[in-house]
């Protein structure tokens, strides 16, 4: 599986997400091989600039809207915040989580992911750790690494 991305500055509703000073980020969204139902909009946008290739890796469940980035130092949470007619989505970074990470940080992400949190959790610090944690405790939360073509519009 891929993720493509397309994304554009702008927010909402005007404000910031909570949290953090970032912007709301308008993106469109696929965890397919080809995001066919954005084709149509995607010819008819244009690009403000170049684009790159970045590799990421998202932690997902199956009944949360959230996504949960894993980055080389921390861990970002991004909600949905609205969805236009057309399928782009406005994703706000609501929490940046630098490791080590806390039992109750732990907690928190599998309240976005809808799931129990680990009876016993010990401090994580680093991304390897993670991953064990969620092989050994947390087998509902899929990992997902994902290289993206990203674009501003």
């Amino acid at each position: 599986m891929s993720l493509r991305e397309t994304e554009s500055s702008g927010d909402p509703a005007g404000e910031s997400p909570p949290e953090t000073n970032e912007p709301v980020q308008w993106a469109w969204r696929s965890f397919d091989q080809s995001p066919r139902r954005w084709l149509e909009a995607l010819r008819q946008a244009q690009p403000s600039g170049g684009g790159f290739m970045q590799s990421e890796t998202y932690l997902l469940t199956r009944p949360s809207t959230d996504l949960v980035k894993l980055r080389k130092d921390r861990v970002d949470v991004k909600r949905l915040m609205a969805t236009e007619p057309s399928g782009m989505e406005a994703w706000a970074t609501v929490r940046r989580l630098p490791f080590p990470l806390i039992p109750p940080l732990i907690a928190e992400l599998c309240n976005g992911w809808q799931c129990e949190p680990p009876q016993s959790c010990p401090i994580i610090h680093t991304v390897d750790d993670f991953h064990a944690i969620l092989a050994q405790q947390l087998p509902e939360v899929r990992v997902l690494p994902e290289r993206s073509w990203r674009r501003e519009y």
